[in-house]
């Protein structure tokens, strides 16, 4: 696949088949995102916590087929081509996290208590649950990963390429806006 999109984060779904918890609290940006969405099967957020995709900022495309089932497709559509954050209210709204927690403490306390639950219950119904979800979800992903390697030297290459993708790499060390021209 050309070296150019990688996982940065541990498989999930069909890979690892016992139940994952996440707790999540601050800015969730970058691989940071990945974990909190695609890494996890139960999320908690606390209040404070906002969620960033940033690539439409910074001029490059990541993730867009991993994290696209776990959102309505308009409000992906929003999240991803704005770059804007989202609370962790909004992102429980929309079903990117399970539960929404007041601060660090009942965030840890939360998702220890879910853990539990999920331990004493059956592992190998767990397993097969697990299972059947996510593989119909990673077939699609599948079928959306090959279209993108397909068009891969169309779409993705050449804004890799791109004055703009240079730009926003460099704004973004440089603590700055990017002035993108669409070159």
């Amino acid at each position: 696949m050309h070296g150019c999109l990688y996982r940065a984060f541990p498989p999930n779904g069909t890979k690892i088949l016992k139940p994952i918890v996440g707790a999540v609290q601050g800015r969730i940006a970058g691989s940071g995102f990945g974990l909190a969405t695609y890494g996890t099967d139960i999320t908690y957020a606390t209040k404070d916590t906002h969620f960033v995709f940033a690539e439409s900022w910074v001029g490059i495309v990541g993730g867009i087929v991993e994290y696209d089932p776990y959102m309505p497709f308009k409000i992906s559509l929003e999240f991803l081509l704005s770059g804007q954050p989202m609370s962790a209210d909004r992102a429980y709204e929309v079903g990117l996290v399970n539960h929404v927690v007041k601060d660090r403490d009942e965030l840890m306390t939360e998702a220890a208590k879910m853990a539990k639950i999920l331990r004493e219950n059956a592992p190998l119904t767990l397993r097969a649950i697990k299972y059947g979800q996510y593989k119909r979800r990673v077939d699609s992903q599948k079928k959306a990963m090959l279209v993108a390697q397909e068009e891969f030297e169309t779409f993705i290459k050449p804004q890799l390429d791109s004055e703009d993708f240079k730009e926003g790499k460099a704004a973004l060390f440089e603590n700055r806006k990017p002035i993108f021209k669409g070159k």
